[in-house]
């Protein structure tokens, strides 16, 4: 599969496949391990949100109703009835903030390959994880381009290549390069 591995069909167009597939696998386990560098300061944060909202449901089941025996709620002092209201909620609230986690998650996953417009180079640029996924697709970008280029292919022809088999956001970055290109100029 050439979206997956470029370097294969870029090997295999030169000749020399056993080099592709052995860039391949160097390629998928670099990946795999900078993957794993990206998502590890994720994981703190994470845990310290799924912590909070325990402790929210704890005080919800166990403290408020003590509370409530010794003192009507309508006698507690203004911190305590703001605190009771939140902890009477604190169900909808976990499975809101869950919610919104995986939401983000999801869209993040989809806007990664397919959001493309103006916004989306504005975000690239500067917003916090589409700086990253930008810089790790122009690292893919450039592998790619390297093996079908070691192999003999003509840049042109290797920007073509991996333009008609990749995602649609990288499919308009190669797009433009391609441009900017024919155009005699360099986006960079």
């Amino acid at each position: 599969n050439l979206r997956t591995f470029p370097w294969i069909a870029a090997r295999e167009t030169a000749g020399d496949l056993a080099a592709g597939c052995s860039r391949a696998a160097d390629y998928g386990s670099a990946m795999g391990k900078l993957k794993g560098e990206v998502l590890k300061p994720l994981r703190e944060p994470l845990l310290l949100i799924a912590i909070l909202l325990c402790v929210l449901v704890f005080f919800s089941i166990e403290v408020l109703p003590s509370f409530a025996g010794v003192s009507p709620r309508h006698k507690w002092p203004m911190y305590a009835r703001a605190f009771g209201m939140l902890a009477d909620n604190s169900i909808p609230i976990s499975i809101g903030t869950v919610g919104l986690i995986v939401a983000f998650g999801a869209w993040l996953k989809w806007a990664s390959a397919n959001w493309t417009n103006s916004v989306r180079y504005m975000a690239d640029k500067s917003i916090w994880p589409m700086t990253l996924i930008a810089r790790l697709n122009a690292a893919s970008m450039l592998t790619a381009l390297s093996g079908f280029v070691a192999a003999g292919v003509p840049f042109s022809t290797a920007i073509q290549k991996l333009q008609d088999s990749t995602t649609p956001y990288m499919r308009q970055i190669y797009g433009d390069l391609h441009t900017h290109m024919r155009n005699g100029r360099t986006p960079y």
